[in-house]
């Protein structure tokens, strides 16, 4: 994209037994500073009623809906529509739809639920950049004004990440960008945990460091460039929950596609309100989707050089765990182990 060209920002909201959240997370982006070109939340098959729940949801929000497009100067467009496909073929849906509600109808994983709407996304012409927000974040009023300068500022810089926050206590950053792969272990670290939001740097020497330490951007923010999904592609849906955002970096990095850091896109973050994580720990599903998660990137792209590392530190991960009674998240790293094994994968190039 030319720094000349508008930036047109679609938005995917991504939907698991989580209606409050994701309603309150679209009240937020209707509440910012500048527009959103379209907005789409896929609901993974919840089995909680989810889907009627949020039609309920958006059709209870057709003024604030209405409001929201006058005052952007939003003509032409149904406020909202709904759409499913059993094919996943989002193309079908209406483009004319500021909101669509798009039924997945399986529970498809991160990944892959979220490439349904990029998919959709792909097919409006005014989509310049694709933000994939958590549905358990709130974005402040002036956070997509922030985006949309970001990219008008650097058209060099294809996939950004910003500042999350946590959203019980937003004095507390849970990352910088997102975050740096230990090679040996395949273990990450977030940028800038638990520093305080007062000490974010916006300088240019700060954020240039950040952006070099950085080997992904956190998924609960990340916005990339058609060119990114040119080159890289959609995300690797081999994964199910956790490193689709590490393969996915990786896979931009490898094409020749830069990461940037734009630390006035703040995010607020409920941190693990869908599987179940927290600051303190893991649930067994988050913990065997993590270790299944981690051993299918160790496969696609690290090799066979790291492995004894890799087995070690989960067998002692295992060993640790039992001896502190803690047998339910010991048998989760086990099962991740086996499935991170088993799943079918192809090494990345």
């Amino acid at each position: 994209m030319l720094a000349s060209e508008p930036v047109g920002v679609g938005v995917v909201l991504l939907n698991y037994c989580g209606v409050a959240d994701t309603l309150a997370c679209l009240d937020s982006l209707l509440a910012s500073d500048e527009p959103f070109v379209r907005l789409v939340i896929c609901d993974n098959a919840s089995p909680d009623g989810s889907l009627a729940r949020l039609r309920d949801g958006l059709a209870d929000r057709a003024v604030s809906l209405a409001a929201a497009a006058e005052r952007h100067g939003l003509v032409g467009l149904r406020h909202w529509a709904e759409s499913k496909s059993s094919e996943v073929n989002p193309h079908a849906a209406p483009i004319d739809a500021w909101v669509l509600l798009f039924d997945n109808q399986a529970n498809r994983g991160f990944a892959a639920g979220n490439n349904v709407g990029l998919r959709w996304l792909q097919s409006i012409e005014a989509v310049t950049h694709f933000w994939l927000l958590n549905n358990d974040t709130e974005v402040p009023p002036g956070t997509l004004a922030a985006l949309r300068s970001a990219i008008a500022e650097d058209s060099g810089v294809d996939l950004w990440g910003g500042t999350v926050l946590y959203h019980h206590d937003p004095a507390r950053v849970q990352a910088l960008c997102g975050g740096a792969l230990n090679r040996r272990t395949a273990e990450t670290r977030h940028l800038g945990a638990f520093t305080g939001s007062g000490d974010v740097p916006c300088d240019a020497a700060s954020v240039a460091r950040i952006e070099s330490q950085a080997d992904y951007v956190l998924g609960a923010c990340m916005v990339v460039s058609r060119r990114w999904l040119a080159r890289a592609g959609l995300m690797c849906e081999d994964y199910f929950l956790y490193y689709e955002e590490l393969d996915w970096a990786m896979q931009g990095k490898n094409s020749g596609l830069r990461l940037g850091y734009a630390p006035k896109v703040v995010v607020l973050h409920k941190e693990g309100a869908t599987i179940g994580t927290s600051p303190g720990g893991g649930s067994p599903l988050s913990v065997h989707n993590l270790v299944r998660s981690r051993v299918i990137f160790v496969r696609r792209h690290l090799g066979f050089s790291v492995w004894p590392t890799v087995i070690l530190g989960l067998v002692r991960q295992i060993l640790k765990l039992m001896l502190r009674t803690k047998a339910r998240l010991a048998l989760a790293t086990m099962s991740g182990l086996l499935a991170g094994l088993r799943a079918r994968t192809e090494v990345s190039k």
